[in-house]
């Protein structure tokens, strides 16, 4: 059971009843994590929505499947259980391989790699890794790839924290 409890949606302010709107017409769910988040509206909106628009380009710079196992890797290093079972089924679902059993290319390798590094200790990412992340991804790819992982490491953070379950 999470420690701090979810907000009554049906109770909610004008303003947080019309963000939740606006979030499920842009296709997204409101999941028991959204719902103890938005017990605080800044948290809300700096890390949930702060984190669509982050990943939204990500996708765009790195390709969606590349996103998602960059993602699962970081939220798997740091046993998330919510993100890890969030990221493992959309896995499955939406491309279609198991993470656990899957060939990722050389690419897909480093972006794991490189997750693993920053969500276990991001001091100790050697010069050498680095170098393989600057050979293979220009200057506002790589600022994109580390901040989306320092968001996934807040969220895998926050979940944790509050004892959040998973879905």
């Amino acid at each position: 059971m999470a420690r701090i409890s979810e907000i009554d949606v049906e109770k909610a302010s004008d303003e947080i009843k019309e963000l939740l709107r606006e979030h499920v017409e842009s296709g997204h769910r409101v999941t028991n994590v959204k719902r103890i988040i938005l017990n605080h509206l800044p948290s809300f909106k700096s890390l949930e929505l702060g984190q669509y628009d982050l990943d939204d380009d990500l996708q765009r710079l790195i390709g969606k499947l590349d996103g998602d196992i960059f993602e699962y890797a970081i939220s798997e290093q740091n046993e998330c259980l919510v993100c890890t079972t969030y990221f493992s089924r959309l896995l499955r679902e939406e491309h279609g391989i198991d993470p656990r059993d899957f060939k990722f290319s050389p690419r897909q390798e480093l972006l794991i790699e490189y997750a693993r590094q920053l969500a276990k200790n991001p001091k100790e990412i050697s010069d050498g890794l680095f170098d393989r992340m600057k050979n293979e991804f220009d200057n506002e790819t790589i600022v994109a790839i580390t901040t989306m992982g320092v968001m996934m490491i807040a969220m895998n953070y926050f979940n944790e924290a509050l004892k959040i379950l998973p879905e």
